[in-house]
């Protein structure tokens, strides 16, 4: 009894922060990275610069990734990513595995 209120404890409140009344995206939040340096995006996700080599790891992009929670911070434009090489996924939590997120990126991103 004791594992199933934890296991519904964890699906409910899931890995990510949370609010409703975001925008989808916002442009002047998330600006173009800057060249070797690293950008916090929240949460677990970062966009690390090497020499133009783009690396996002950690990518939540979804407006809603677990049952009854939406997100807090808007969603990085496609035009802060674009240059993205590698995502790196370190944990394996449903938010950072979402299917819908890892779709935005280019065709040749390479997954680790």
């Amino acid at each position: 009894m004791k594992f199933a209120s934890l296991a519904l404890l964890f699906f409910l409140t899931g890995c990510a922060a949370t609010r409703s009344g975001v925008r989808v995206e916002d442009a002047a939040l998330f600006r173009e990275p800057e060249r070797n340096a690293v950008t916090f995006w929240g949460h677990a996700c970062a966009y690390v610069d090497v020499g133009g080599f783009g690396i996002v790891t950690d990518p939540v992009f979804e407006t809603s990734y677990v049952p009854l929670r939406p997100r807090i911070v808007p969603v990085p434009p496609p035009a802060a990513y674009d240059q993205t090489r590698v995502i790196l996924i370190s944990h394996a939590h449903q938010d950072h595995l979402d299917r819908r997120t890892l779709e935005r990126f280019s065709p040749g991103v390479v997954i680790l």
